[in-house]
Formats: structure tokens, C-alpha cells, sequence
């Protein structure tokens, strides 16, 4: 039970993004176990979806690293795509609605990018972990153009 952590950081101002990863060689082409982890996440949402602290779930972590061929990206915006509909399915009832993001690492974005008119609602807003020493770079935001927040 995170609560107590949650509760922590509401007194102190800070908003939290509640991000769930799961194994790095889940098998994204098989359904049962895609399922178990949706269920880990959508079990997530209903725990701590009422709590102010809450900004935002991300769901994976990095999982583009190894999303060398476009089938791999297709299949994760895919899996994405289903777990971010179960999520806001989850939160509709009770009135509460975070936005829900996958966070990637600076490997293929431009081709994750070029498929987000694909795989429509698999993110609500892109989270960045961008490693480029002390900067972003002056053209982090031109070169990764997007309609959804970054």
C-alpha cells in the first residue's frame, strides 16, 4: 500500500506519476499474458485513482529500447492501445481521469512519433526520458513533432 508515500507527497505539493513497468521479454503477441499484467495496471487505477496526489499513470518503462523493427513498435502502441482504454475504463465511473503514458527513452521516437495517427488513445501524452548530458538540446521539440503533449 503506497498511501502513506502518496499522502507524503501531497503535504510537501508534489504530484506523482504512477508508472507500472512489466518484464522486458513479456511476449506481447500472447494474449494471457498480456492480460495479467492490464490487469496488474487496472488494478493500480482502482487503488489509487481518488488520490489528489495522482497526475498521471505511465504503463511500461522504456520498452522502445529494444523497438528495433516497426513490427515491435506496432505491437507495443498495440498492447498501449488496449491497456490505456482498460485504465480510463476503469477511472470513468468515479468521475477521475489522469492521463496515461508509456515512458520512452531517446531510440526511435520520430518512428513511434509517425504512428501515433495508427494506434489512436495508446498514450494520452508522451513521457521523455531523454539522456543528452545537461540539456535537452535546442531541438528536442522541433525534432520529434507531435500532436500529443510532450
Amino acid at each position: 500500500d503506497h498511501t502513506a508515500f502518496l499522502d507524503g507527497c501531497l503535504d510537501r505539493g508534489i504530484l506523482v506519476a504512477v508508472t507500472l513497468d512489466y518484464p522486458e521479454d513479456l511476449d506481447l503477441a500472447d494474449e494471457a499474458a498480456k492480460a495479467t499484467w492490464s490487469a496488474v495496471a487496472v488494478d493500480m487505477v482502482r487503488r489509487y485513482k481518488s488520490h489528489p496526489a495522482i497526475l498521471l499513470w505511465g504503463f511500461g518503462n522504456e520498452k522502445n529500447f529494444h523497438a528495433d523493427t516497426d513490427e515491435k513498435r506496432r505491437l507495443h502502441l498495440g498492447y498501449m492501445q488496449e491497456v490505456t482504454a482498460l485504465m480510463h475504463r476503469e477511472e470513468e465511473p468515479s468521475g477521475f481521469w489522469h492521463p496515461v503514458c508509456t515512458p520512452l527513452m531517446d531510440n526511435y521516437l520520430t518512428e513511434y512519433f509517425a504512428l501515433e495517427i495508427i494506434f489512436p488513445g495508446a498514450v494520452d501524452t508522451w513521457c521523455l526520458n531523454i539522456y543528452r548530458g545537461t540539456s535537452f538540446g535546442s531541438a528536442l521539440f522541433t525534432a520529434y513533432p507531435s500532436t500529443l503533449p510532450l
